[in-house]
């Protein structure tokens, strides 16, 4: 089995992940749980003759504003070069998703790489207290998302170039 999550394979688990700074580079924190933030559409209201009523309609290639909070166990000390807000600056999440070929019950894992870049909205130091986990945290304006599975883009959006894509896997049209 190639590794790759599709139709002859179910995926499981994620196995693990790490968090890196924007290039991928470093490791710049441990996180127990990220929860991506949702890509909702920037939609226009539709209505007129003809039309029994009004309806959203999603505007191609345009997203509403995405805040992505970072959660960490503790502070470290690369979170202080977020604090600069007249730069874009980001975070990288990697990780392994196992997979399990149904007809010979082999495990595998296929790469999961998550690219989030934007402008820093918030630092928490988060709190202290003995025998846990400081949980500390960054919240970023996104500008700029890539979501991967083995090397292949899933979504990209980058709102300053004007850049929507999504690969649509089984689409036939």
């Amino acid at each position: 089995m190639a590794g790759k999550i599709g139709i002859n394979s179910i995926p499981e688990v994620l196995n693990g992940f790490n968090v890196y700074d924007h290039d991928g580079g470093k490791l710049i924190g441990i996180s127990d749980s990220v929860t991506l933030a949702p890509l909702s559409m920037l939609t226009a209201t539709i209505s007129g003759a003809g039309i029994g009523g009004e309806y959203a309609a999603p505007v191609i290639g345009h997203t509403q504003s995405m805040q992505q909070e970072i959660p960490f166990r503790t502070l470290y000390h690369d979170i202080t070069k977020f604090v600069d807000h007249s730069k874009v600056t980001g975070v990288t999440l990697r990780g392994a998703i196992r997979v399990t070929d149904p007809s010979t019950g082999v495990t595998d894992y296929s790469q999961v790489r998550v690219v989030v870049r934007g402008k820093t909205l918030e630092i928490n130091p988060g709190s202290a207290k003995v025998g846990e986990a400081f949980n500390a945290s960054m919240k970023l304006e996104v500008i700029y998302v890539l979501v991967e599975v083995d090397y292949e883009k899933l979504i990209e959006h980058d709102k300053l170039n004007e850049i929507f894509r999504s690969e649509q896997r089984g689409h036939h049209g």
